[in-house]
């Protein structure tokens, strides 16, 4: 499976899975993300994020998803942190985590799934 199917499997599942708790978890992420990024700390940032991520595929409630995106969590944090994530975040110019929880907590699977291809691309057209 590549990357974008893993991202678009895990965030669709998530909508059709989650339960109270996997939200929290999802918000706490997001809260970390822009904490951080109030405070300029990259590194706390890409933790946040990457947290996020992994949130998801919890979410998911499908064990193999989990270990595949705890496998790539550091090539995750690498890219976060190469991609300038943190400053579009602090320009207010990309909302796709936000919209992706908020896909996540309607139960939307379609939208989750496809708000998540777009993260993948944002970041791949910053390449």
């Amino acid at each position: 499976m590549q990357p974008a199917q893993l991202t678009q499997v895990a965030a669709r599942l998530a909508a059709q899975r989650r339960k109270p708790s996997d939200l929290d978890e999802l918000r706490k992420a997001l809260e970390r993300c822009t904490t951080a990024h109030q405070a300029a700390d990259l590194d706390a940032f890409a933790d946040a994020d990457v947290d996020f991520h992994l949130a998801i595929a919890a979410a998911s409630h499908n064990p193999v998803l989990l270990d595949l995106y705890r496998g790539m969590s550091e090539a995750v944090r690498d890219t976060v942190r190469r991609d300038h994530c943190m400053e579009r975040a602090v320009l207010g110019s990309d909302t796709t985590h936000q919209d992706l929880y908020e896909a996540i907590e309607a139960g939307d699977a379609a939208g989750a799934a496809t708000i998540a291809l777009a993260i993948l691309n944002e970041q791949e057209r910053d390449l």
